[in-house]
């Protein structure tokens, strides 16, 4: 899992990649109280992670992401769900949209987004037991 730094840090790369560390530190100053030093070291853990790689371009290092942001929130979220709530994705589910205050815009999202992913898994399980049902056994030729 990331920090909070990291995950800042990498927002930034993100969003400029290629990207400097001078600027970097240029687009975080208003973010975090960090200073200058610690966002490097930062950024050297990410490239040590594997999350940001660099190439070098003069006496300068150009800093780019490994992996898309939807890749790196992805392994987060599971690791939260797996790490925190044992596994169970409805139960993370239910502390965040319990303990979350949510405008009707989002309440109605979530809504529709639930309806769809119902209609999806009701779709995916119709059309399994159609293929189940579909195949025949094998008829014995005997010799």
């Amino acid at each position: 899992m990331f920090t909070e730094l990291e995950w800042q840090i990498l927002k930034s790369v993100w969003q400029g990649q290629p990207i400097t560390s001078r600027d970097i530190i240029r687009d975080l100053s208003d973010k975090t109280d960090s200073s200058a030093a610690t966002i490097k070291t930062v950024l050297h853990r990410l490239v040590d992670k594997a999350a940001v790689g660099f190439r070098r371009k003069g006496n300068r290092y150009l800093y780019s992401a490994r992996h898309s942001p939807a890749r790196l929130v992805g392994q987060a979220c599971n690791e939260l769900v797996r790490i925190v709530f044992d596994g169970q994705p409805a139960a993370a589910m239910t502390y965040l949209l319990s303990s979350s205050s949510l405008t009707q815009d989002q309440l109605n999202y979530l809504r529709e987004l639930l309806v769809e992913l119902q209609d999806a898994s009701q779709h995916s399980a119709r059309r399994e037991s159609e293929q189940q049902t579909s195949i025949q056994p094998m008829k014995t030729i005997t010799v």
